[in-house]
């Protein structure tokens, strides 16, 4: 049984999977503390667990009617991203929380830092590579599973560290937080080029707060830490 073929089972049958789905988020997604969990990063520990033991009871269910574990598996990716991307709209605020814009404030303060500000001394990042990521990080807000998020996550990182270790100061360089540094500077060059907040932060929180059932991979987890650890480093300047 395919997964698009187990999300479209008719809500009228009140055993069915999906219709518990489609009433899980209606509901769950308008309470005070989910909202929450987003627009100002409070109680997201506390949603992530709950989330996470729904799918757990999902799963239950599903397993209940599909003996093979890749089917099972294939049908709750399917279930996650239909879940995630109907409450999108409901736990992801259309405007920039305060995070967001406090993070697009920092960044003005920073407009005439250069590479060399940032540590970067003998690396120029082309410009070229800047504006590919600008393009992908305009896509970021638009994703609407924690599934899509995190792989444009890292396939800008990846774009960056390319970039990176073909400067010719990162063989020399002995810091290992030049990554993060590069990342941060892309960041805030890309933040200076906006007349408004972007939602990094509130994209960063929807996908920590609901991205818990799929593994993600190596890869994925590396780019989201990352991004997280440049957001953190660009408070801090």
């Amino acid at each position: 049984m395919s997964v698009n073929r187990e999300i479209s089972i008719p809500p009228k049958k009140s055993h069915s999977v999906c219709y518990c789905v489609a009433d899980f988020c209606r509901n769950f997604s308008r309470l005070p503390k989910v909202l929450n969990a987003t627009f100002d990063g409070t109680n997201a520990g506390q949603v992530r667990s709950c989330f996470a033991a729904y799918m757990d009871l999902v799963r239950d269910q599903v397993r209940r009617r599909e003996k093979a574990e890749e089917v099972v598996d294939g049908v709750m990716k399917g279930l996650e991203d239909h879940v995630t991307r109907t409450m999108h709209g409901d736990v992801v605020a259309t405007w920039a929380s305060a995070a967001d814009l406090e993070l697009w404030r920092k960044a003005q303060q920073l407009k005439d830092w250069g590479e060399s500000e940032f540590g970067l001394c003998e690396c120029k990042m082309e410009p070229a590579i800047m504006s590919q990521a600008g393009s992908l990080l305009d896509q970021l807000a638009h994703l609407m599973t924690p599934y899509e998020k995190l792989t444009l996550l890292s396939d800008f990182t990846s774009l960056l560290l390319t970039d990176l270790l073909l400067c010719q100061a990162i063989s020399h360089e002995s810091n290992p937080d030049a990554c993060l540094r590069a990342l941060a500077f892309t960041l805030v060059q890309y933040l200076c080029a906006r007349d408004t907040p972007a939602q990094l932060h509130s994209s960063m929180a929807f996908v920590y707060t609901f991205g818990t059932y799929r593994q993600p991979t190596l890869r994925a987890t590396f780019s989201f830490s990352l991004f997280q650890g440049a957001l953190a480093y660009i408070a801090r300047l």
